[in-house]
């Protein structure tokens, strides 16, 4: 039954956890592959097979959470290119390249830091909601507690909206947060979706506030 498999899995995190062992790539590859293999939202039809949205280098520290991928990326099944580890798609622009740019991080760590997982890992017109809180609930909280994250980015609204209550996005950024969702704690830093449409609400005070803070953690912990 899930709840047993559910329990199962929180004792073995919670054991890994006062032993200082980090998850092993195992433990990220079946998560991984899972996401990967699920078609629960999205109605595959034969000849136009795509790969739900998730990335994962060796041995991530950062959790980047993000909403759901475009539909330009979904139908150029960018995700295949996510799972063959190239987090940037071979395009000089993106969510990716636009967060580094906000972080100062080069694409090269990036790669080599970021778990990077949607709230719904695959693109549909019909019942968002539904996708965001289905793959939520089944996926990012088995993430957050597998990476064990020195810090997590949260990007835009409809991703910050399953991790804390609030009325406006601003009430939830400039700061760092924490969630208890997930086994143990962590660190949230929630910041502006870094898409072309959300592009007026890039250069707020709060957007600011969050990048420096977000530079700050992932400096002090590469230290």
């Amino acid at each position: 039954m899930v709840v047993c498999e559910r329990t199962s899995y929180r004792n073995l995190h919670s054991f890994l956890s006062r032993t200082g062992i980090r998850a092993t790539r195992l433990d990220i590859s079946d998560l991984l592959r899972e996401i990967r293999q699920c078609r629960f939202c999205f109605s595959e039809q034969e000849g136009e097979a795509r790969t739900p949205f998730v990335y994962s280098p060796a041995n991530p520290d950062i959790v980047v959470v993000s909403e759901m991928p475009s539909t330009a990326a979904w139908e150029k099944d960018m995700g295949s290119l996510w799972a063959r580890g190239d987090l940037f798609g071979g395009r000089t622009r993106g969510a990716p390249h636009k967060l580094c740019q906000w972080l100062e991080m080069d694409q090269n760590e990036a790669s080599n830091r970021f778990f990077w997982i949607q709230r719904a890992n695959c693109a549909i017109s019909i019942g968002k909601r539904f996708a965001f809180q289905h793959c939520s609930a089944k996926f990012l909280d088995r993430a957050i507690d597998l990476v064990d994250p020195r810090i997590v980015l949260i990007l835009g609204r409809f991703a910050a909206e399953y991790f804390f209550k609030f009325r406006d996005t601003k009430e939830v950024m400039g700061e760092v947060r924490t969630y208890e969702g997930s086994q143990v704690p962590h660190d949230c830093i929630v910041l502006t979706h870094p898409s072309q449409a959300a592009q007026k609400y890039q250069k707020r005070p709060e957007q600011k506030k969050s990048i420096q803070l977000a530079i700050e953690k992932i400096r002090t912990a590469s230290m």
